[in-house]
């Protein structure tokens, strides 16, 4: 994952990583929930919340710069997380991810980049991704913007320069086949 994302080196301050992973769920795939979890008990949201806790405890942590990234599980979690944590979170990005709604604690600025092919994620779980965060974000969902320098992904900005909590809606179409 962290050679998949290629943060780190785009970073332009000290920044510090933390690459937690979904446990086995004995079938041979992954999950951030036991079963029969509700949407707002999700079991790694402790998880995040121990992480979050520890790394305050071993850095100097600007509490207004805590971002969560995730692509395709990572990113339902991610979005769920910007739900239930809002509060803690400055900002989401995802890639191919649905949500799991709970209660949500506020606003948080978010990249949502999804392809209307795809065939894991059905693009309708990202269109509901953006309309939640729209409404809780306080835009309206017909004030999307293209952005520029981002034609390629065909985004639009929901909210302007000076909003705290914007909405970047990227519905790509871009197939990537994995060589090697």
């Amino acid at each position: 994952v962290r050679d998949y994302y290629d943060l780190e080196d785009h970073a332009l301050r000290p920044t510090v990583f933390v690459y937690p992973s979904g446990l086995p769920t004995g079938e041979g795939g992954r999950s951030w929930s036991d079963l029969g979890n509700a949407a707002s008990e999700l079991r790694d949201y402790a998880l995040f919340d121990a992480i979050v806790a520890r790394v305050e405890r071993e850095y100097c942590i600007d509490r207004g710069r805590i971002f969560a990234v995730g692509h395709s599980l990572g990113a339902w979690f991610v979005n769920s997380l910007g739900c239930a944590r809002g509060e803690v979170l400055r900002g989401t990005g995802a890639v191919a991810g649905g949500i799991s709604p709970s209660e949500c604690t506020g606003p948080v600025a978010a990249v949502i980049v999804h392809n209307p092919k795809d065939r894991l994620v059905d693009f309708s779980r990202g269109e509901e991704v953006r309309d939640l965060l729209l409404r809780r974000n306080g835009l309206a969902e017909d004030s999307g913007q293209p952005e520029a320098g981002a034609e390629h992904l065909n985004c639009l900005r929901y909210g302007g320069p000076d909003h705290r909590h914007p909405v970047l809606w990227c519905p790509h179409t871009h197939d990537r086949t994995r060589q090697g």
